[in-house]
C-alpha cells in the first residue's frame, strides 16, 4: 500500500484501524525510552502521487528493539494504522508494527527524497473549518493545520529562520533542574506577510481577526533530532533570544509529537548536524544581562508629587528560594527604579510548594522586601497582604499563590483597618470613601472567584496631599490552562475559561465603580496579570467601553504591546487599568519593559508593566 494512500487527503487517515504493508527510505529514526516501544521511524515514499493533499511521510513505531534500521534505508515494514491523538489533540498518522522491518537492499543507502520548500505556508488563520477536523473529508492547504498535515512525516526544507520564542534549554535565569531540551519557535522570511511582529520581530496574535500565526512552527531537541545545540561541554546553556536569524538553509522531518496537556505541535526534526544550526553561524548575542535589557524611563524623584506602579507575575516565587529573590531585588532597582507600588503576583507561602504548615508568606515578602530595600536607599517599603483560603486558590499544589503588595512609606500613607481573617477578607465601602477593611479583598466569597485567586483592594493616602485618596486593586485572573488548543481538533478553538475571567472581571469593576460612586475624587488602579488578550471580552469588561476605566496598554504602539511569550507568539497578559480622573492627569503614563519575554535567562515568564501619574 503506498504511504499516500495510508495518509490520505484529511486528518484521519481511511484505512484507521486496518492493517497494511508498505515500503519506503527511513529519513530519522531514534530510541525513545518514554514511550512503549524502543524505536521511533520515519520513512518516505519515492513515488509520490500528483495530489498535494496527501503525504509522502510515515510516521512508526515499534516495538522491536531493530537498533539495525538507519538513516537511508529502504525497508518494508507491516503495522496496524493508528491516529496518535488523545484529548482535543490532532492526530499522527501511525504505522504500529506488528513484525520487525525487513531491510530492503541490504548493505546499500540510497540518497534521501527531495525536500519540499515551505514558502507556501498560510500565514492568516489556523483553520477556517467549523467541527471535528479529524473528522472532515478532505484539507484546505489554505489553513494553516491542514497545510502542516500535509506534510506529516515528509522531508521540508526552509531558510531566512527567525526566533519567534523559546522553551527549554537556558529559559530560566536561575534553573531548579537542568532542561536538555529545546524547542525553538520559528517563522521563515520566505512565508512572512503583513503580520503583527513586536520589536524584536517576534510575530504577535490579531486576536480580533482571529490570527495566530499558522506560519509557526517548531524546530525540536528530543531522540530523533540532533539540530539545535542546547549546552556546551563544560554544561554551560547557548541562548537564543527573540529576532535571532539562523543562516543557510535548514532541512529536516516534519512531526508532530504530543505534549502533556494532550495536544501537540508541528516540529521539525533535524536526524543529522547541520552546519546552518550550529551556534556560530546564527545571528545571536548570547545571554543579554539584565543591566543591558530594557529600564524604566521613569525615575523615582523622592520629593516630586508623583508616584509609579508596577505589577509583576513572579512565576510561583518561593520563600525558600534566595537565588531567586535575590536576582528580582536587583532587577526591581536596576531595570524598575524602585517604583513606588509594586503588585507582586504569584507570592507563595513560605515553603513553597511543601504541603506543610500553612498558607502564610510573611517569610517570603520579608526576604523580597530586604532585598529590593537595600538597593533602593531613597525608598522606604513596607508589605501589604492578606493570605489566602488555604489549597484553595489554584496554583502549583501546596504553593498558595497570592497577589502581595509592596509600597514606598516616604509617598503613600497606609492605615490598616479591621481583621484580615473575617470572611476570607471581605471589604466595603463606607459612605466616606474609607475601606471597611483595609487591606480587604473583592468579594472573596463570591462564586466567581471559588477555587482561583482572589483580588486584594488597599486603600492609601499621597503623604504630601492627603486628600488624594489613592485605590489599587491586584488581580490574577484564571488561566488558560483547560481551553480546548488553537491548534486542537475542534474548531474554532473556543475558550471557554473567557467566561471566567469576564465573570471575575465583572466583579471588580463592580467594586471599583462602589469607590468611585462614594469617593467621586478617587484615585482608582488596578492592575495585574490579566491572563487574557487585550482584545477578549474581560477586559473590555472592565473598561465598560472606554466609559469607566482605560486600559494602559493601548496607550503603546502595537509592536509594544506584550508582556508574555507563549508558544512564539508576543502578547500581552498583564495590564494596568486606571479610571478616568487618573487616565486624564497630564503625566499619566505607561511602559512595559520586555525583561523576559524576547530574552533566554528570564527571571519570570512574564514582563513588568508599569504606570507614572502626579497630583
Amino acid at each position: 500500500m503506498p504511504i499516500h494512500e495510508i495518509q490520505g487527503a484529511a486528518h484521519t487517515s481511511p484505512l484507521l484501524s486496518h492493517t497494511a504493508t508498505t515500503r519506503g527510505v527511513v529519513t530519522a529514526v531514534g530510541s525513545d525510552n518514554w514511550y512503549p516501544y524502543d524505536l521511533d521511524i520515519y520513512i518516505q515514499s519515492f513515488t509520490p502521487d500528483q495530489d498535494p493533499r496527501t503525504s509522502e511521510g510515515l510516521h512508526l513505531s515499534s516495538i522491536f528493539n531493530d537498533k539495525s534500521i538507519k538513516i537511508g534505508q529502504v525497508i518494508e515494514v507491516t503495522g496496524l494504522i493508528m491516529e496518535e491523538s488523545r484529548q482535543n489533540g490532532m492526530g499522527e498518522t501511525t504505522l504500529r508494527l506488528t513484525k520487525s522491518p525487513e531491510i530492503l537492499f541490504d548493505g546499500g543507502l540510497v540518497p534521501l527524497p527531495k525536500p519540499r520548500s515551505l514558502k507556501d505556508v498560510p500565514t492568516e488563520s489556523i483553520s477556517t473549518h467549523s467541527g471535528n477536523l479529524m473528522r472532515k473529508r478532505s484539507l484546505n492547504l489554505s489553513d494553516g493545520v491542514d497545510f502542516w498535515e500535509s506534510l506529516e512525516g515528509m522531508r521540508v526544507k526552509t531558510k531566512e529562520i527567525v526566533v519567534s520564542g523559546f522553551r527549554g534549554g537556558g529559559e530560566d535565569f536561575i534553573e531548579i533542574s537542568d532542561r536538555f531540551y529545546l524547542n525553538l519557535y520559528v517563522y521563515s522570511k520566505e512565508s512572512f506577510s503583513e503580520d503583527l511582529v513586536s520589536q524584536r520581530q517576534g510575530l504577535m496574535p490579531d486576536h480580533p481577526n482571529n490570527d495566530y500565526n499558522p506560519e509557526l512552527f517548531v524546530i525540536t531537541t528530543n531522540h530523533l533530532s540532533h539540530g539545535i545545540q542546547v549546552q556546551k561541554s563544560n554544561g554551560d546553556y547557548f541562548y537564543y533570544n527573540v529576532g535571532d536569524e539562523f543562516e543557510g538553509e535548514i532541512e529536516g522531518v516534519l512531526t508532530y509529537p504530543r505534549n502533556i496537556f494532550g495536544s501537540g505541535e508541528y516540529a521539525l526534526v533535524v536526524p543529522e548536524p547541520q552546519e546552518s544550526l550550529q551556534y556560530k553561524n546564527i545571528k545571536s548575542k548570547g545571554f543579554v544581562p539584565f543591566k543591558q535589557r530594557p529600564a524604566s524611563t521613569y525615575e523615582n524623584v523622592e520629593n516630586k508629587l508623583e508616584i509609579t506602579a508596577t505589577a509583576f507575575n513572579l512565576e510561583n516565587l518561593p520563600g525558600n528560594r534566595p537565588d531567586r529573590i535575590d536576582a528580582l531585588g536587583a532587577v526591581v532597582a536596576e531595570n524598575l527604579k524602585c517604583p513606588d507600588i509594586i503588585s507582586l503576583v504569584e507570592i507563595q507561602d513560605n515553603n513553597g510548594i511543601s504541603f506543610r504548615e500553612s498558607a502564610n508568606a510573611d517569610l517570603t515578602l520579608k526576604k523580597v522586601l530586604v532585598a529590593v530595600q537595600y538597593r533602593c536607599p531613597n525608598s522606604h517599603y513596607e508589605y501589604v497582604n492578606v493570605d489566602p483560603f488555604e489549597m484553595a486558590e489554584g496554583g502549583q499544589p501546596g504553593g498558595n499563590i497570592r497577589v502581595a503588595l509592596m509600597y514606598n512609606k516616604l509617598k503613600l500613607d497606609f492605615k490598616y483597618t479591621g481583621n484580615q481573617s473575617t470572611l476570607g477578607g471581605f471589604t466595603s465601602v463606607l459612605s466616606n470613601g474609607n475601606l471597611s477593611l483595609n487591606p480587604g479583598r473583592v468579594f472573596p466569597l463570591d462564586e466567581n472567584f471559588r477555587r482561583s485567586r482572589r483580588s486584594p483592594v488597599m486603600q492609601f493616602s499621597l503623604k504630601a496631599k492627603p486628600e488624594e485618596q489613592i485605590y489599587v486593586i491586584g488581580a490574577h485572573l484564571n488561566s488558560k490552562i483547560g481551553d480546548i488548543d488553537l491548534w486542537g481538533n475542534l474548531q474554532p478553538a473556543v475558550q471557554t475559561s473567557e467566561d471566567s475571567r469576564s465573570g471575575k472581571a465583572q466583579k471588580i469593576y463592580e467594586f471599583a465603580s462602589w469607590i468611585e460612586r462614594e469617593n467621586p475624587e478617587a484615585n482608582i488602579i488596578v492592575l495585574g496579570d490579566f491572563n487574557a488578550l487585550e482584545e477578549e471580552a474581560s477586559m473590555k469588561v472592565l473598561t465598560d467601553n472606554e466609559r469607566f476605566m482605560k486600559n494602559m496598554i493601548f496607550t503603546l504602539p502595537p509592536e509594544k504591546r506584550y508582556t508574555t511569550n507563549h508558544n512564539g507568539n508576543s502578547q500581552a497578559l498583564d495590564y494596568i487599568f486606571v479610571n478616568n480622573k487618573l487616565y486624564n492627569k497630564p503625566c499619566t503614563d505607561f511602559e512595559v519593559l520586555h525583561l523576559n519575554s524576547d530574552f533566554m535567562g528570564r527571571i519570570s515568564d512574564h514582563d513588568p508593566v508599569i504606570l507614572k501619574t502626579c497630583f
